[in-house]
């Protein structure tokens, strides 16, 4: 009985993983970075000029400047292959997953692999935040630290807002009436 409820928790796990993860199919095998210019999440050149205003906001030296450029580029490309690589292990679980004959052995190793992407993805973004914080003083980083914040929170107000109204449309059409 304990080992059917295992397989039980297993299979509902995976279910629940595939619906929680479906908007990430919406962009098909391109990933989310497939909208040229704009990159996640339709910013365009937006994220790019909020950086340089805050960049420059933070009255930085000219050597800071140069290392946080640096550190950002290296930081993209590296979070651009984690991307690829994630999204190359997510699709064969897909794949295997529609398969007739599932082979659980398989699964299981794919899952296994997609956490360890994960897990380096989290680290990485992590390291990165040490190195910025090991570029700027303390006054810095934390003026740095306020400034992302009142952006995260404006734009969280924006999307709220765009959210908010899109729903006070009619959902359907006026009947015409006879």
């Amino acid at each position: 009985m304990k080992n059917i409820c295992g397989y039980g928790i297993t299979v509902w796990g995976l279910i629940g993983m595939l619906v929680l993860s479906t908007p990430a199919y919406a962009f098909g095998d391109h990933g989310w970075g497939s909208h040229g210019k704009k990159g996640r999440g339709g910013f365009g050149g937006r994220k790019e000029a909020m950086i340089e205003k805050i960049i420059n906001e933070l009255g930085l030296t000219d050597q800071q400047k140069t290392q946080i450029e640096q550190h950002r580029l290296q930081m993209k490309t590296q979070r651009e292959k984690s991307h690829e690589e994630f999204f190359a292990k997510h699709k064969e679980l897909r794949d295997e997953l529609q398969k007739p004959e599932v082979d659980r052995a398989k699964i299981d190793q794919l899952i296994t692999e997609l956490s360890v992407l994960e897990t380096r993805r989290l680290k990485d973004r992590v390291d990165g935040i040490l190195a910025i914080r090991s570029i700027l003083t303390p006054e810095q980083f934390s003026e740095l630290h306020k400034k992302m914040k009142e952006h995260r929170k404006m734009f969280m107000n924006k999307r709220q807002w765009e959210r908010s109204y899109s729903r006070t449309a009619p959902e359907t059409p006026e009947t015409p009436t006879e």
